[in-house]
């Protein structure tokens, strides 16, 4: 069972890194057009009022959090009356958001963009009328995440990938339309990104409803079921309200403090943190139903296994992309979007952005094996109390006299320290090894991270030529360099032969070390 287990998570997973490679290419290209489509104002504008909307990701992702964590867990008991009726519910939920999300949108919104950020005077109109096509767009994001979820906890990675890029396509198109266009492209954009939100929606649920014959809608009257996810959900509310506030929070204050041109150079770093990370992500998303099934069919050993392992290789899948990126990032930047668009804010934003990202990626293993006990009270409370200090430090700083860029740095003190809280958390609620963790997930990181701290300033002593050149040099020698950091001082014997068997597995001329 392990076993067969196992080669779908290396099969899903290669088939997200599919996915991922060819939605990086798509995104990159799309961001640059479309860069160059509004302009840098118009760019930094969209984001910043986008941004208002999407401040409510808390809503989704609390809701999303529990579709998942609910269906894989009947899944793993193989109770399918429960899962539909999990389904039903979680449905249901996610129309109630909806409303909720147009009526906090519609009451919050004109307050925001009137008297809180910084908008030319000759924007407003375009700003007013982008935002309620955001809000339509978001809408379309909320209640297609039940039915992602239904994908993502039956392991169709597959699907997820074909869906994923025909989204980061039908993206590209928009840009496309957008260069055709005279006038009037930022209201444009807005527009036929809520065309393809509800397309999209559409997508899914022609294919879920097809697919999975226990994707029905009823009314259902579960009580108890009712409370268990009203519980849950209500918990990792308050998790996810700290989170929407650090992100969201964070491109208010550098709007409010120094205007959309930072924002533009926050949302091109942005960008590049979230390409970035989806590295760690798809190898986790192929990880995570796993976890919780595991817990279900009360196969503790096992998820603490896939829990630890999974975060180790997450952070090292970032950091030989990361590493890399953060040793050339302003000649990468320039070769991306253009010389005359880099600016020195924008290139330390996405080099501190890559560094938090190495942070974040120790998290999800952790969460999600908390999540699968479905006791998450303490967890959320704790975790939530500390990150929410964030926007109140950060303002200090600021007001203080910091720079735009303190504002990461402050974020990366901080989520350091919640990481060490989250690690005794789950030492209490699941009986986590604090010995393993260091062991086989912290040391290593901290022993990698070391050393190529070590080679970053080596590389920046003069060794390679100033210009594009010198920075795809840097670029090369430092993606070689992790690999081999990596390799030889990261991973132990185990996890080196479990890298070879699985490399062997998809290379017939490699059946010998397979075998070994």
């Amino acid at each position: 069972m392990a076993s067969s287990a196992n080669a779908r998570i290396a099969r899903n997973t290669a088939m997200l890194y599919v996915r991922m490679i060819l939605l990086i290419l798509i995104s990159l290209y799309t961001v640059r057009v479309t860069l160059e489509a509004l302009g840098a104002m118009d760019y930094g504008i969209y984001n910043v009022v986008a941004n208002i909307v999407a401040s409510l990701n808390f809503l989704m992702a609390t809701m999303s959090s529990a579709v998942q964590r609910f269906l894989a867990y009947h899944l793993g008991r193989n109770d399918y009356r429960a899962y539909s009726r999990a389904f039903s519910l979680l449905l249901w939920g996610f129309v109630l958001i909806s409303v909720a999300v147009i009526i906090i949108a519609e009451a919050v919104g004109p307050w925001f963009l009137n008297d809180i950020l910084v908008i030319p005077p000759s924007r407003l109109e375009a700003a007013k009328e982008v935002y309620q096509f955001t809000i339509l767009t978001f809408v379309a994001s909320v209640m297609t995440v039940p039915y992602n979820a239904q994908i993502v906890a039956n392991e169709k990675m597959g699907v997820y990938a074909y869906f994923s890029i025909a989204e980061g396509v039908m993206r590209l198109g928009v840009v496309f339309i957008l260069l055709a266009l005279p006038h009037g492209r930022l209201v444009w954009y807005g527009a036929l990104l809520a065309v393809q939100g509800w397309i999209m929606w559409s997508i899914y649920v022609i294919y879920c409803r097809r697919r999975f014959p226990f994707c029905k809608v009823s009314f259902v009257t579960d009580r108890a079921l009712a409370r268990e996810i009203g519980s849950y959900a209500g918990w990792n509310l308050f998790g996810s309200i700290s989170g929407m506030l650090v992100v969201q929070g964070q491109g208010i204050l550098l709007n409010m403090f120094f205007g959309p041109l930072v924002n533009t150079a926050k949302a091109i770093a942005d960008k590049v943190y979230s390409t970035v990370i989806n590295f760690s992500i798809n190898f986790f998303m192929a990880v995570s139903p796993q976890i919780v099934k595991s817990y279900a069919a009360g196969d503790v050993e096992r998820m603490m296994q896939l829990g630890l392992k999974s975060s180790k290789f997450s952070f090292f899948l970032l950091v030989a992309l990361g590493f890399p990126l953060i040793c050339g990032m302003k000649e990468v930047l320039s070769v991306w979007l253009g010389a005359d668009q880099v600016n020195p804010t924008m290139t330390v934003f996405s080099q501190l952005l890559l560094v938090y990202a190495l942070i974040v990626s120790l998290e999800p293993p952790i969460t999600q094996m908390i999540r699968a006990t479905g006791r998450i009270r303490d967890y959320q409370v704790k975790v939530g109390v500390c990150t929410l200090m964030y926007i109140p430090i950060a303002a200090l700083v600021l007001w203080l006299g910091g720079g735009p860029t303190s504002t990461l740095v402050t974020l990366i003190v901080l989520f350091i320290l919640v990481l060490g809280l989250r690690v005794l958390i789950a030492r209490k609620e699941i009986g986590l090894s604090l010995g393993a963790y260091w062991s086989q997930v912290a040391f290593p990181a901290l022993r990698v991270s070391g050393v190529l701290a070590a080679v970053y300033e080596i590389f920046g002593t003069g060794i390679f030529p100033e210009g594009s050149v010198g920075g795809m040099l840097r670029v090369g020698t430092g993606f070689v360099t992790a690999l081999a950091v990596i390799w030889w001082i990261g991973l132990d014997g185990d996890d080196r032969g479990f890298v070879l068997r699985a490399v062997a597995s998809r290379l017939p001329g490699l059946e010998r070390i397979k075998r070994k």
